[in-house]
């Protein structure tokens, strides 16, 4: 009997250590289980072999050789430290552990953020190396070598200009080049009222403008407008308008339009409420992309709010 509960015994270790014991019987056979090997009590007995296998077991007695490695986890916000072969080969995880503990909440708070800093700079300079190695100076050599050309490029140009202008002087140059940037110059102003010269005080500054000969054509100009959300009343087709355009202000009659899915423009009579429109006027020609404001009149006594409409330049042409 002895040796029968021996050998049902060891047959039932041998099962335990598969990986899916209930495999490990013939299907369709019934055998009878023996529970005389569980109560058995003692340090060598089949409870004691595989209590360490559940979580109430003492799992520091287990064999290290068997667990799996997954390297050294350091937890930023503690300091805590996990993987006993770093710690080991550094021989710091114990004196940090032990500094940590004996901080306060600030100086621990103090103490991790600049052990972040440390690692985060670490971090940030292994990735710029790596990323010099893998092209990052390819990139840099091209842009020098780009912008030596434009030097050398610079330098061939006023070797060029300092040789065809050299004999005779810098007045032939003017002459073909205009006045640089930095250069002084005498400017002559006609048709000057004497009050401009009795009320100007010398000592301020005078800005100059002009205007190109394409600005002091005459023609259609036809923009997209839209009524100022702050003006009360919607603007009328055919009413006369005052725009400011740049350096001009000028009246003029905008006729409204629409464009349809076909591209035809569909007449107007009144702006929309709150979208945009096309607006086409007569005036000066001014540049595409060039933003406006309209206005009803300038006079002083305007009830409400003055800007009845603003507006960007689309096209121009003598004659749509």
């Amino acid at each position: 009997l002895g040796a029968t509960k021996s050998s049902s015994g060891t047959e039932l270790g041998s099962l335990l250590n598969e990986n899916d014991s209930s495999r490990a019987a013939s299907v369709g056979v019934a055998q009878e289980f023996d529970v005389a090997p569980w109560l058995e009590e003692g340090d060598g007995c089949l409870l004691e072999s595989i209590r360490d296998k559940f979580v109430t077991g003492n799992w520091d007695k287990t064999d290290p050789d068997d667990q799996p490695g997954y390297g050294v986890f350091e937890d930023l916000e503690t300091g805590e430290k996990f993987g006993g072969e770093d710690e080991d080969a550094n021989g710091s995880g114990d004196d940090e552990d032990q500094d940590v503990e004996g901080m306060t909440d600030e100086e621990r708070r103090q103490y991790l953020a600049k052990q972040k800093a440390g690692k985060k700079d670490g971090f940030d300079a292994d990735y710029d190396e790596s990323k010099k190695q893998g092209g990052e100076g390819k990139v840099q050599d091209a842009e020098n070598e780009y912008l030596e050309a434009l030097k050398r490029e610079k330098e061939a140009r006023l070797a060029r200009n300092e040789q065809e202008f050299g004999a005779e002087g810098e007045r032939s140059r003017i002459r073909h080049e205009g006045f640089r940037q930095g250069m002084y110059c005498r400017i002559r102003i006609d048709s000057v009222p004497a009050t401009f010269v009795s009320g100007s005080n010398p000592k301020l500054p005078l800005v100059l403008g002009g205007l190109t000969p394409q600005e002091t054509n005459l023609g259609l100009t036809r923009c997209r407008l839209k009524k100022h959300r702050w003006h009360k009343k919607i603007l009328k087709c055919k009413d006369p308008l005052i725009f400011s355009i740049g350096w001009r202000r000028f009246q003029s009659v905008p006729v409204f339009s629409t464009e349809d899915q076909n591209g035809r423009l569909r007449y107007l009579k009144y702006t929309p409420e709150h979208m945009h429109c096309l607006a086409t006027f007569y005036g000066p020609q001014t540049p595409p992309n060039t933003s406006f404001i309209a206005l009803q009149n300038i006079t002083g006594r305007t009830a409400g709010f003055r800007i009845a409409a603003t507006g960007i330049a689309l096209e121009l042409d003598a004659s749509f």
